[in-house]
């Protein structure tokens, strides 16, 4: 399965490395498409290539969404591509499991954005 990227001229190695492994998990189109602007939006925050992110880099980009004020479905779906990217691609398990996700309560407030099990 190939996944268009009319948008762009050439796909970097990662891109395409990326591509290869939902492809290869047979992942739908539209979730693959997903994940890459998920990957795209998180390279664009961090002004650089995502493999070189630390994980205090992805926490601050998830506290990025919440005060963009990114609904929990939207910050999901894209901590989903990012997680994938990390996990899956790069093969960085050991990244994610000290990252605890954020979720958003909804009374709102100054407690509105708490890490699980804090």
């Amino acid at each position: 399965m190939e996944l268009s990227m009319s948008d762009t001229k050439t796909v970097s190695p990662l891109r395409q490395r990326m591509i290869e492994d939902m492809a290869a998990r047979k992942l739908n189109p539209h979730t693959q498409r997903s994940h890459i602007s998920s990957c795209r939006r998180f390279a664009a925050w961090l002004k650089r290539s995502p493999d070189t992110a630390t994980p205090d880099e992805v926490r601050r980009f998830q506290l990025h969404l919440i005060e963009s004020g990114a609904s929990i479905c939207n910050r999901n779906r894209i901590m989903t591509g990012v997680r994938f990217l990390f996990r899956v691609t790069l093969r960085h398990h050991d990244e994610w499991t000290d990252a605890q996700p954020m979720v958003s309560m909804s009374i709102g407030g100054p407690f509105s954005a708490w890490p699980l099990g804090a």
